[in-house]
């Protein structure tokens, strides 16, 4: 669309929904006269009307797939309805459809669904309001499942429906104190729809917003935000007089909203100094212009005492101008790690580099407690670590198979953690890390363990943590290569042979599964081993 349209993109996920299908149901393949678009004799009307029967069948039997045959008699029947049309054929019909509109696939043999959720909600609630179902819809509406395809029919009603539609989920939330608070957030969520509603209909809704605020539960923002801005000004300046948890959630609301009047009530929130409040600000740096948000909002914040999480390099520009930033993790890739020469001292980072990682730009951290580089081409300069005096934590990518060259021994080290281990991995390197009691193995998917013998060599190791690998043989190996063990965590490992082996580890005092299969499917049962304590997630 952005494409094809330029300067007229969609305002609303409304509209955007609707030209989604438009492109996808009929105008690209028309544009591009592919051949199976010209044969047709189906309209881009036709197409949806049977779009709709498919998607209204589906959410009324809460379903999000149904059997090809089912769907392929659900067309026929409503093609037979559709007279002005010759193609009666319901199976040629719905494999054009399937084949060629791009909203339907099959997910399984012999079955059908939707390739997004959106699209089947979209339809029904359209196909709701055609066939005047307000009624069903009224019924359904303290439903979790049903509450997209409401906030969709309340757009695509006409006056009288949406009158309807809304005063039943009202009326509802009056007589029915259970779902009151769902009822309420239902027709607050509607209004991001609702193009109107008459001035008795708007003094109802304005109540029910009231009897929902402060916000409280981390539902509450998303169907709040559907207000709009005029929400706003319902909002308090000040978080003072709000539980922790309220002002957290009016903080996540302001934010969803956005706006300039938004990051205005939000650099009066920034004199809040409760944690929890202060991780909302910061967190909320994502809705809004970079630069604005640090010199308004963030840059009055404490910093030092929270992790600032980035997610694109409009944040790293501004993040220099945080004097009291100290924990940064960047969830988008860096090319390098250039950027650390802006940056204030750290004491925590986590991030990913696209292409060489010089460390040696770390020495001008050198408080740094806490270095986690999940993923890098390559290293430079590993031998600046020594440089780092506090560092505890160390996370680094295996670039090859004999470790990490030039990785200097660091007496501080006590959690070390490499990432890209393979069976064929040499660890011999571990051996001048002694004083490491925390080591983290992240293997490449499926691949068997490497040698774990040189792990005799680290005398203070008291817990082991495996992650993605295929553990062939564990019990024994651990016997025999590193009987000392106290912890030991599996994570997304597949276990060839059982675990009753490992109780025969002297000194295991603890085990930790976490997402691990067997050869016969995911571990569901946790196995009892005489002496350790035992935690299966």
């Amino acid at each position: 669309m952005h494409l094809n349209r330029g300067s007229q993109l969609p305002r609303d996920r409304m509209e955007l929904y609707r030209n989604a299908l438009h492109t996808l149901v009929h105008d690209r393949d028309a544009d591009r006269n592919v051949p199976s678009a010209a044969d047709s004799r189906l309209s881009l009307g036709d197409k949806l009307v049977l779009l709709r029967d498919l998607a209204w069948r589906l959410s009324d039997n809460n379903r999000s797939e149904i059997p090809l045959d089912r769907a392929r008699e659900y067309v026929g029947r409503k093609l037979a309805g559709m007279r002005h049309l010759e193609e009666q054929d319901g199976h040629r019909v719905l494999e054009q459809l399937r084949g060629r509109s791009g909203v339907l696939r099959s997910p399984a043999e012999g079955r059908l669904d939707f390739v997004h959720r959106t699209f089947q909600e979209y339809l029904a609630a359209e196909e709701a309001a055609q066939e005047d179902r307000i009624g069903n819809l009224v019924e359904r509406a303290h439903l979790d499942l049903w509450r997209e395809t409401i906030v969709m029919a309340a757009g695509h009603a006409n006056t009288p429906q949406r009158e309807e539609l809304l005063d039943g989920i009202l009326t509802r939330a009056r007589d029915e104190p259970r779902h009151a608070r769902t009822l309420r957030l239902l027709a607050a969520a509607c209004q991001e729809t609702v193009p109107a509603v008459s001035d008795g209909l708007a003094g109802r809704l304005e109540e029910a917003v009231a009897a929902l605020l402060p916000p409280r539960r981390k539902t509450d923002p998303p169907a709040l935000a559907a207000v709009g801005p005029s929400l706003l000004r319902r909002l308090p300046r000040s978080l003072d007089e709000l539980t922790s948890k309220a002002a957290v959630q009016t903080v996540r609301t302001v934010a969803l909203i956005g706006g300039e009047e938004a990051l205005g009530l939000l650099e009066g929130y920034a004199e809040d100094r409760r944690r929890d409040v202060v991780g909302a600000l910061i967190d909320a740096w994502a809705y809004f212009d970079a630069d604005a948000y640090a010199d308004r909002v963030v840059g009055g914040l404490p910093l030092d005492e929270h992790s600032v999480v980035l997610t694109h390099s409009g944040q790293l520009r501004a993040a220099a101008r945080l004097s009291s930033l100290t924990k940064l993790r960047i969830d988008f890739r860096l090319q390098n790690l250039s950027f650390l020469i802006e940056l204030p001292p750290l004491q925590v980072l986590v991030c990913a580099v696209q292409g060489t990682a010089d460390l040696s730009l770390l020495r001008g951290h050198p408080g740094l407690k806490t270095l986690q580089l999940v993923h890098a081409a390559s290293l430079r300069h590993p031998e600046a670590l020594v440089d780092l005096p506090a560092l505890r934590l160390l996370q680094l990518p295996l670039v090859g198979t004999d470790g990490v060259e030039g990785l200097p021994a660091l007496p501080s080290l006590l959690h070390l953690a490499l990432s890209r281990v393979r069976a064929e991995t040499r660890l011999g390197f571990l051996a001048q890390h002694s004083g490491v009691e925390y080591l983290y193995l992240v293997g490449v998917r499926r691949n068997s363990l490497p040698d774990l013998t040189p792990l005799s060599a680290l005398t203070a190791l008291q817990d082991l943590s495996l992650y993605n690998f295929d553990t062939w043989d564990l019990a024994q190996r651990l016997m025999s290569q590193y009987p000392e063990l106290v912890g030991l965590t599996l994570n997304n490992c597949l276990l060839h042979d059982g675990l009753d082996g490992l109780g025969r580890l002297p000194r295991l005092r603890w085990l930790e599964l976490e997402g691990c299969k067997t050869t016969e499917g995911p571990l569901t049962q946790q196995p009892e081993l005489p002496g350790i304590t035992v935690t299966l997630r």
